[in-house]
């Protein structure tokens, strides 16, 4: 297995080569900006209730706080680059138009995330650049590796103008898009299985069926990982912890502290404000 991590406080670069075989879908998510560009292999690829078959050379942009995953689907070689970076990296006159191509953008609202065929553009020379630049000295590369995101983030805008048609999701179960848009829409509400199930008319075993082959993941942890998603942004906003659990449908604060906690690896309290202007 071939990887390469290239880390500071603003990027974190990643480049994995591989033929490790994984069936399960890795949900997670980050409070920063990620770019996972998807070279060799077969996969699928889980955002925030798409699910997306992978081809090569298909880009995915992923916004703060969504909920997404991969699942590696054979022994075949499975080859990618992912570039996780914060906001505050780009001068605030730049980012309202190099962020304008992620879903959470205010401006231009819900997008697709995922774009496919993009060998022409040629972006390895862009994250070649973030590469070398780990090698500089450092009080060089903190100066230029602005400089770089800032290019591919251009170059990605104008992928983004340039497409009329981005990649399709791959179908999901008819029963599944409801469900997790009605998770979504009444996130902060009290929510059980029995709830969802008494709701789609469908047992406890087959909604739990039904996330793990399409969502890679069940019900509940889905929810867990998505209340936990706002309330660190939340958080970051100025809300006080306590209140933030009330918002979120916690009505023991404890349990909430306790989950938190081994889901982002810091306390609530701990979460600092990160303003993107």
């Amino acid at each position: 297995m071939a990887s390469l991590v290239s880390y500071n406080t603003d990027v974190v670069f990643h480049y994995l080569d591989t033929v490790e075989y994984d069936r399960e879908f890795q949900m997670h998510y980050h409070d920063i900006y990620e770019l996972y560009y998807f070279v060799e292999g077969e996969a699928d690829y889980f955002v925030e209730g798409k699910q997306y078959r992978l081809k090569p050379d298909s880009l995915l942009l992923l916004a703060p706080h969504a909920i997404h995953g991969v699942r590696v689907n054979s022994v075949d070689r499975y080859k990618r680059y992912t570039i996780h970076f914060d906001a505050k990296l780009i001068e605030p006159q730049h980012r309202s138009f190099l962020l304008s191509v992620f879903s959470d953008n205010e401006a231009s609202g819900p997008q697709e995330v995922c774009y496919s065929n993009l060998r022409k553009f040629d972006l390895y020379p862009f994250m070649d650049a973030l590469i070398n630049c780990n090698n500089l000295p450092m009080s060089l590369s903190e100066k230029l590796r602005s400089f770089y995101i800032e290019a591919l983030l251009a170059k990605l805008a104008e992928i983004h103008h340039s497409f009329q048609h981005p990649a399709e999701s791959t179908p999901l179960f008819t029963k599944v898009v409801p469900i997790i848009n009605y998770i979504n829409q009444n996130l902060t509400a009290y929510l059980t299985l029995e709830m969802l199930c008494e709701q789609f008319y469908i047992s406890k075993i087959h909604l739990n069926r039904l996330f793990r082959n399409y969502v890679g993941t069940t019900p509940f942890e889905y929810i867990t990982y998505r209340r936990i998603a706002l309330a660190q942004h939340l958080l970051q906003k100025g809300m006080p912890a306590k209140d933030v659990a009330r918002q979120i449908g916690y009505r023991d604060y404890s349990a909430f502290f306790r989950t938190y906690k081994k889901i982002t690896g810091h306390t609530p309290t701990q979460e600092h404000t990160n303003p993107q202007e």
